[in-house]
């Protein structure tokens, strides 16, 4: 059944989105979500969904290399700001930093590669995602911060759930196998997947969880967004969660935003990704 999530917002300082698609039941979930707002980092998954299908399409190779200028270094989140001009990293690295770490530097160095904003436009448009758009390189100008990528909630949420059924959505399988991979790896989990029983490194260890999230945040002062694709050992569904105007700007687990991300992420999951739990007479004792 469909959660109610309205009483998680009353009190929030800012203004959210929400976006909800269970993809065995059909169910959706929408909450303001056709308002455009800025995405901030979790818009990198529109990149990574062109590389995906450059690299499919035999257009672009993950294992050519790009060397770090000491003119692509930008601020904000990353460690190849940190890193000495020179370094060459394969189009396959930048994408497990764009995406994992949230690496700026290396989303913009893709970005140019794959072919420029124009470039994920062309893909995200054959795949009907309308309202999403990267516009420009991320910088840290007056306004460029907000104007890199634009979103809504249902597109956000959808980009998510068109890896699950690919071929709905004309994309090849392994463009969304390529996306996977990567996306499993997120390390930012304080919000949607927070009190989920997630554990990004254990399938290193062999260990199997009942849930999976494939997911990218993204944050600024004033904006909290974060949006995944869960799957679970009941259901699949795609989240998308859009705040801006946030007069609280702790990005930590206590804020506002990522603790309203968290507390959606729990409901979903209780709704729509956990097992009902059997008493002692399912399990014959």
């Amino acid at each position: 059944m469909t959660p109610d999530l309205t009483p998680l917002l009353e009190g929030l300082p800012g203004r959210a989105s929400v976006y909800a698609h269970n993809l065995d039941t059909g169910e959706r979930l929408a909450i303001d979500a056709d308002a455009t707002k800025p995405t901030a980092s979790a818009a990198k998954h529109f990149v990574l969904l062109t590389l995906a299908d450059g690299v499919s399409a035999n257009v672009l190779d993950p294992s050519e290399r790009i060397e770090l200028r000491e003119s692509d270094i930008v601020p904000g989140s990353g460690v190849l700001r940190y890193c000495a001009p020179g370094l060459r990293l394969t189009l396959h690295d930048l994408a497990y930093l764009m995406m994992t770490i949230s690496d700026n530097v290396a989303t913009n160095l893709l970005l140019d590669a794959i072919g420029g904003p124009a470039s994920v436009k062309r893909v995200l448009d054959a795949i009907g995602l309308v309202g999403a758009e990267v516009h420009q390189p991320i910088a840290f100008s007056a306004n460029d911060v907000v104007l890199w990528a634009s979103s809504t909630a249902r597109a956000l949420g959808e980009s998510f759930a068109l890896l699950a059924e690919p071929s709905d959505f004309g994309l090849e399988a392994d463009v969304a196998h390529f996306c996977l991979e990567i996306l499993r790896r997120h390390q930012h989990l304080e919000r949607l997947p927070r009190f989920l029983p997630w554990n990004e490194h254990a399938i290193d260890f062999g260990v199997e969880l009942p849930v999976t999230a494939y997911g990218k945040s993204g944050s600024y002062p004033g904006v909290c967004i974060d949006a995944g694709l869960f799957v679970t050992q009941k259901d699949r569904y795609a989240v998308a969660v859009m705040i801006d105007e946030l007069t609280d700007s702790r990005s930590t687990s206590n804020g506002a935003g990522p603790e309203l991300c968290a507390q959606v992420g729990r409901a979903l999951y209780h709704a729509w990704g956990r097992e009902e739990e059997r008493g002692p007479s399912a399990e014959g004792g």
